[in-house]
C-alpha cells in the first residue's frame, strides 16, 4: 500500500502462500519421492542390470577407446574382449573347479564330522544340563537343515530356472555394455534432452568421468582380488596350511567386501591351521598380518594410483 494525497493505493507485492498451499505442495512431493522408492523397487532387477552393465562398460571403455585409435571398430574391440573374457572363465572353470570342489568336498567330509562330534559333546553336556537348555535340541536344528537340502535338491525344476534366469541376466549386461560403449555419442545427445542448456557439456563430461573412474575402480578391484588370492595361496602353501586353494580363492572374492572381508576371509583359514597345530595356527595370523598391512599401505595406494589415479597419500 501507498500514500498519495492521502489516498490509499493497493501497490503490486508479492502474497506470501498459504498454510493449506504449502501443506499440499510438501505432501505431492512426499507422495512423489515415495512413489519413485516404490517404481525403483519394482524394477530393482533392471536396476542392478543397468548398473553392472556401466561398471563392466567402465571397464571394457579404455581398451575400446585404444582399439579407435589403430581404427579398429569398437565392435570388434569390444567382442575380441568378451570372448578373451569368455576364455578365461572357461579356464577357470576347467582347471580351477575341479580341484575347489575336490577340496570343499575333502573339508566337508574331515571337519564336518568333527562338528558333529562337537555337537553331540555339547548338547550331552552336563553345562548344558545344569543351565536348563531343554528345549535346544541341536540335533532337531541338524535334522531340519538336512530336510531343507532335501527339499532343495528335489526342486530342480526352480533350481534350473534360477540357473537360466541368471545366465538370461549376464546375457543382458553383456548387451547392455555394448551399446553403452558403441553408442556412446548417442547416449549423448540423449543425456542432453534431460539437462539445461547450459549445463549440458559439464553434466555429459561429468556423468562420462564417473563412468570411467567407476570402471577404473573396478579394474582395480580385480587386481586387488588377483593379488591378494595370489598372496594367500603363496603363505598357506609354504606354511603347510590345508585346502590352501580353497582358502586362498576364498580370500581373493572377499577383498571386494570393504573393512571385514579381510577378516571374514582369514576365519576359517586360522580355524583350520589351528585344528593342525597351535604353533600353525599361530603362523598363519601371523602370516594374515603381515599380507594386511602389505595391502593396506602398499598394494591397495599403488593400484589405486594406477587404475583411479588417487594419489596413495589419500588412500
Amino acid at each position: 500500500m501507498s500514500i498519495q494525497g492521502g489516498v490509499w493505493y493497493a501497490t503490486s507485492m508479492p502474497f506470501p502462500r498459504s498454510s493449506a498451499e504449502l501443506s499440499f505442495v510438501s505432501s505431492f512431493k512426499v507422495v512423489l519421492v515415495a512413489l519413485s522408492l516404490v517404481v525403483a523397487w519394482m524394477i530393482r532387477d533392471i536396476l542392478v542390470y543397468c548398473f553392472i552393465a556401466l561398471l563392466l562398460a567402465g571397464v571394457i571403455y579404455p581398451f575400446a577407446e585404444w582399439g579407435v585409435r589403430y581404427r579398429v571398430p569398437k565392435l570388434v574391440s569390444v567382442l575380441v574382449i568378451y570372448l578373451g573374457l569368455l576364455g578365461i572363465v572357461a579356464f577357470i572353470i576347467t582347471l580351477l573347479v575341479p580341484a575347489l570342489l575336490d577340496q570343499g568336498q575333502a573339508l566337508v567330509e574331515v571337519y564336518g564330522s568333527s562338528f558333529g562330534n562337537w555337537a553331540k559333546g555339547l548338547r550331552e553336556s552336563q553345562a548344558l544340563k545344569t543351565i536348563g537348555f531343554s528345549g535346544f535340541n541341536i540335533q532337531s536344528g541338524l535334522s531340519g537343515v538336512q530336510s531343507q537340502l532335501q527339499t532343495l535338491v528335489g526342486n530342480a525344476f526352480t533350481v534350473i530356472a534360477d540357473i537360466f534366469g541368471g545366465i538370461a541376466g549376464f546375457v543382458v549386461v553383456l548387451v547392455l555394455a555394448l551399446y553403452v560403449i558403441i553408442e556412446d555419442s548417442a547416449i549423448k545427445k540423449v543425456f542432453h534432452k534431460w539437462v539445461p542448456e547450459e549445463y549440458q557439456e559439464f553434466a555429459t563430461r561429468l556423468a562420462w568421468l564417473v563412468m570411467q573412474k567407476l570402471g577404473a575402480w573396478m579394474r582395480g578391484q580385480l587386481v586387488l582380488c588377483l593379488i591378494i588370492g595370489l598372496l594367500y595361496l603363496l603363505a598357506f602353501s609354504l606354511l603347510g596350511v590345508p585346502y590352501a586353494l580353497l582358502l586362498a580363492v576364498l580370500g581373493g572374492m572377499f577383498e571386494f567386501v570393504p573393512y571385514v572381508g579381510p577378516i571374514l576371509a582369514g576365519i576359517p583359514a586360522v580355524v583350520i591351521a589351528f585344528t593342525v597345530s597351535p604353533a600353525l595356527g599361530l603362523a598363519t595370523i601371523g602370516a594374515l598380518i603381515i599380507i594386511q598391512q602389505l595391502e593396506n599401505n602398499l598394494i591397495v595406494p599403488k593400484v589405486m594410483q594406477r587404475t583411479v589415479g588417487l594419489n596413495p597419500i589419500v588412500s
